[in-house]
Formats: C-alpha cells, sequence, structure tokens
C-alpha cells in the first residue's frame, strides 16, 4: 500500500517542493567558528531584511543543546597503549552499537543486519559511561572510562553544516520578484560588510544553480554558434555570408527579453534551454532569405532590387513557418497545470525569439547583407585601403 501511493504522489510532492524553492533567495555564509558565523549571519539579515520582496527571512537554527564533552587524559590513556581514537570507537561500538555480521534469512531471501551493544541499563546515564571498559590493545588489560577521561557537560551545536571544508550556516527569504534583481540588491547591500579572514558569504539555493547552469549553457551556446559558422562557411564558400545570416540571433534575443518581461517569467533553467534551442532554429529563416537572394543574381543585377524580390519571394513561407510554429507553443504557454512551471517558460523563449527574429530578418538581413556588398565593392575599387584583402588573396594565389 505504501509503495503504491509513494508511486503515485510523489512526483506530485517533488514538484511543490521544487517550485517553492525557486522562489527562495540563500545566502550561505562560509567560516569556521560557530558563534562568529552567528553573529555574521544576524548582520546579514538585519542588512537584507529592508529590502522590497524580500520576506519571511530564515536563517539555520544555531541554539544550543546540551551535551557532554569527553576530555581524554592523554597521559593515563598513552600508559594502556590507547589513542584518542580507540577510546571514541570503544565508546561507540558499545553504545550506538557495530555491525559485525548480516543475519540471513533464506526462506525470505533477505538480509538482516545485527547489531551488537550494551543492554539499555547500562548506557541510560552519564554515570553508565564512566563504567564502561576499555580494552588495551597492548596487554589486552580492561581500563574503566573514569580512570582515562572525564564527561564534562557542555551545550553546542545541533548539527554541523559542512562545504568544501568550511562550516557555514544560511539566510534565506522567500521572494516573488526576478531573482537577479533580488541578487543584484542583496550585493548592493553587503558590499560595505567586512568579513574577517576565511570568512565569505556565497548565493546558494535555487540562484546559484541558475548561475551554474547558465555559464554552462553559455559555453555551448558559443560552441553552437561556431559549429553553425562552419557549416554556413563550407555551404556558401564564403566568409561574409554565415555573419550575415548568424545577424539572426541576437534579433532572436529581442524577442526572448520582451516575451520574458511581458510574461513575467524570470530567468531560469528552462529559458536557457529555449535560448539554447533557438540558436539553431531562427537561422533558418535567414537562411532561406539569403539563399534567395543569391539565386537571384544571375538574373537580377541590380543588389536592391535583388532584395526586394527576394523578400517578397520568400516573405510567405517565412510567415508560414513562424505562424505554425508560434501556435504550436501558445498552449504550453498559457497552460495553468502543475507541469506549466517547467514548460511555460521555455515556450514563452520560442514564441518571443522566434517571432521577434522572423520579423526583423525580413528588414535588418536585407540591410546587412547591402552593407556587406558595399564593402566587398569598395574592396575590389580601393584595395589597398584593405590589408586582409592582399592576405587573402596571397593565400588564395597560392593554393
Amino acid at each position: 500500500m505504501i509503495k503504491e501511493v509513494h508511486e503515485e504522489y510523489s512526483l506530485i510532492v517533488n514538484k511543490g517542493e521544487a517550485s517553492e524553492e525557486a522562489r527562495k533567495m540563500v545566502i550561505n555564509i562560509f567560516g569556521l567558528e560557530n558563534d562568529l558565523l552567528e553573529q555574521l549571519a544576524l548582520e546579514v539579515g538585519r542588512r537584507v531584511k529592508p529590502l522590497p520582496g524580500l520576506t519571511n527571512l530564515v536563517m539555520t537554527d544555531l541554539r544550543k543543546r546540551p551535551e557532554y564533552s569527553v576530555r581524554v587524559y592523554k597521559e593515563r590513556a598513552g600508559l594502556y597503549g590507547l589513542t584518542i581514537k580507540d577510546i571514541a570507537d570503544s565508546i561507540h561500538a558499545q553504545v550506538r552499537g557495530m555491525r559485525p555480521t548480516k543475519f540471513h534469512e533464506l526462506e525470505k531471501g533477505q538480509e538482516i543486519e545485527t547489531i551488537t551493544r550494551l543492554q539499555a541499563l547500562y548506557r541510560q546515564k552519564i554515570d553508565d559511561l564512566r563504567e564502561i571498559y576499555v580494552v588495551s590493545p597492548v596487554d589486552g588489560t580492561r581500563v574503566q572510562m573514569k580512570q582515562i577521561a572525564s564527561f564534562i557537560p557542555s551545550r553546542g551545536p545541533q548539527s554541523i553544516d559542512r562545504r568544501n571544508k568550511y562550516r557555514f550556516v544560511f539566510v534565506k527569504g522567500d521572494t516573488n520578484r526576478p531573482l537577479e534583481t533580488v541578487a543584484n540588491e542583496i550585493k548592493g547591500a553587503l558590499r560595505g560588510m567586512s568579513f574577517p579572514r576565511d570568512y565569505f558569504w556565497r548565493f546558494g539555493g535555487h540562484y546559484a544553480d541558475l548561475m551554474r547552469g547558465k555559464s554552462q549553457l553559455s559555453l555551448g551556446v558559443v560552441l553552437s554558434i561556431a559549429l553553425i559558422y562552419v557549416v554556413l562557411a563550407c555551404l556558401y564558400q564564403s566568409y561574409s555570408e554565415p555573419w550575415i545570416i548568424m545577424i539572426s540571433i541576437p534579433l532572436a534575443a529581442i524577442g526572448v527579453w520582451i516575451a520574458l518581461w511581458f510574461g513575467r517569467k524570470p530567468l531560469s533553467e528552462q529559458v536557457f534551454i529555449g535560448m539554447f534551442i533557438l540558436v539553431g532554429y531562427v537561422v533558418n529563416g535567414a537562411i532561406i532569405l539569403v539563399d534567395r537572394i543569391n539565386h537571384l543574381k544571375p538574373t537580377i543585377d541590380d543588389t536592391v532590387e535583388r532584395l526586394v524580390q527576394a523578400g517578397k519571394d520568400r516573405l510567405r513561407p517565412l510567415l508560414v513557418t513562424t505562424g505554425s510554429t508560434v501556435v504550436g507553443f501558445i498552449p504550453m504557454a498559457l497552460s495553468r497545470t502543475e507541469s506549466s512551471e517547467l514548460w511555460s517558460p521555455l515556450s514563452i523563449t520560442m514564441i518571443g525569439g522566434i517571432f521577434s527574429s522572423t520579423m526583423l530578418t525580413l528588414f535588418v538581413i536585407p540591410s546587412v547583407y547591402l552593407c556587406f556588398e558595399d564593402v566587398k565593392l569598395l574592396v575590389t575599387k580601393f584595395p589597398a585601403w584593405f590589408p586582409l584583402y592582399w592576405i587573402f588573396r596571397i593565400r588564395k594565389s597560392n593554393a
């Protein structure tokens, strides 16, 4: 029954938790001592509390709990050949227990761990710990704990969180604003705060994951642009025409930002994935237009007339392909189901990028093409003004 409930409802619970975590801004403070970390966390909380849109601030629970510290008398323990590790292992084995073997139940095919430790009667009070015995590894002598160590009452942290060998505490709050905007405001609030040596702060949670994903996807976008240029350069046997076609990529970025602003969607992994897909998609419209322009070269000598005719010929195909793609993404963009937070940002990114790239391609690509043609004409008439022209010409003649 438990397995069936888990399979049916675990996905929904995880989505809710992921949605809540995506709206939290986390600040991690790293250092060495808990007391100083607590002071720094309180100061960080005091500075970021007035920021608009940051609510329900909480920090790591640093309340201390009662505990006993075991102070080992090293000289006495050394007489019996005992180290601190030997004493700690012995206490752990007798109080918490150790797992010497496993019991194999052949009928059910199960393995059951066996734990050996003192009876509950002999490990209830701190005085019971003073009476337990530790065996000397030298001669097997049994030594009572009270002879080689003392138990000192104290108060310590409930838990110690570490990351990259540093202890850390967090300050986090809920926000309904874009995480990047809130992050910039937090940086401004903490800019004048001084941290001791080996103490520092970093963003954590969903925003840190977002920035890591952004850097990785940025590298992927650069590599994809480079590969697209190589493919287009081989296809058109030209160094300039691939640049004309790839002008459509920044044109798509304009539509993405506008669409995200109207859709009230923050930057997320889904947005970056959508932008990654757009890099390979939006060049298609420019390829269709530039290919038509080149196809008309033998029949139309005037460049401007050729650009206008190519635009007329390819206007309908571009609008049809763009319209059908955009319409296909609209249901995902307007969805209000539980999975909408996963797919809605991606679809809005695609709609904005495809729409703006297609509309602007019809005007910008011909203009850029005309500029490149003018530059080629100047290079032909005045080659001495363009040293690169001679470099390419020499290489071509050598080839």
